[in-house]
């Protein structure tokens, strides 16, 4: 059987993958413009930012690192896998960890659009709709039962 590529992926240690995400966020945080050449002028950074293309195009994009909980993420994600190489916590653990980090910063991020959105329009999205009545059933307009008439 032939391999289906030929790129091998080494894991880096997760101190020196912080340590780039760090120096990455001090770059675009110190000059937004500029930061992706000087990353690339750099050599560990520019080897980072082959090994880890996603990560570095993040950490190189003012508007992402300007909020603060997509850079606390990223640091997260970076501790689970710190915990996962010392068997604190197994690999299944650790991908669960990643997914839920992941998933509360976006779901924090929908929040916060939605909240700014409603300001913006003088009143509160989260309640534009009402609750269901759990009463009595929801009929349609020929006379059935709308939730119960899909199934």
């Amino acid at each position: 059987m032939q391999p289906t590529h030929d790129v091998e992926f080494s894991a880096w240690a997760p101190a020196k993958v912080r340590k780039c995400v760090t120096q990455l966020e001090a770059l675009t945080k110190a000059d937004p413009s500029t930061c992706k050449a000087k990353a690339l002028a750099d050599d560990t950074l520019a080897q980072f930012a082959k090994t880890y293309q996603v990560f570095f195009e993040r950490m190189t994009t003012a508007s992402f690192v300007a909020i603060a909980s997509n850079v606390a993420t990223i640091h997260k994600m970076i501790q689970i896998k710190t915990d996962m190489d010392d068997c604190v916590i197994t690999s299944d653990e650790g991908n669960r960890r990643a997914a839920e980090a992941a998933l509360a910063n976006v779901t924090d991020a929908v929040e916060k659009a939605r909240a700014k959105q409603g300001s913006e329009q003088g009143h509160d999205d989260r309640h534009e709709f009402p609750s269901p009545s759990h009463d009595k059933p929801q009929v349609g307009q020929n006379g059935t039962d709308t939730i119960t008439s899909g199934l």
